[in-house]
């Protein structure tokens, strides 16, 4: 049990930490991003709100106020993540680590919050 909880707290802490990096990145260097956004495809307006809602999605995940919420951040940064592998990976960007890593925390972080958080 205490093993299932250090790791879910791992996990889960670096997956918040990268999360408010690019919440941060999105406001501190808007423009950057929107530069690279356009370079994999996507609309540089989609900057902000992508900003804002991994926020929330970091606020749902570390309160776990609602199940609801938490289950529906976890699967919008699941998506949000799977679509920047295939982007980078589409365009032959050499940063597609970044989401793997993305994909392997966030797999970490829901697999030891069903086994810990789960009711029974």
């Amino acid at each position: 049990m205490k093993t299932n909880k250090i790791l879910y707290w791992l996990f889960t802490g670096l997956l918040c930490a990268m999360m408010l990096f690019q919440t941060f990145f999105s406001f501190a260097q808007t423009e950057t991003l929107a530069e690279m956004y356009e370079d994999l495809g996507f609309s540089g307006a989609l900057v902000i709100p992508l900003g804002i809602a991994k926020f929330l999605a970091v606020l749902a995940i570390l309160t776990k106020r609602s199940p609801l919420l938490k289950k529906l951040a976890y699967y919008g940064l699941g998506i949000d993540f799977v679509l920047a592998l295939y982007a980078h990976l589409s365009t032959g960007d050499p940063n597609w680590p970044g989401p793997v890593v993305a994909i392997v925390l966030l797999t970490g972080s829901m697999y030891f919050d069903k086994k810990l958080y789960s009711s029974k």
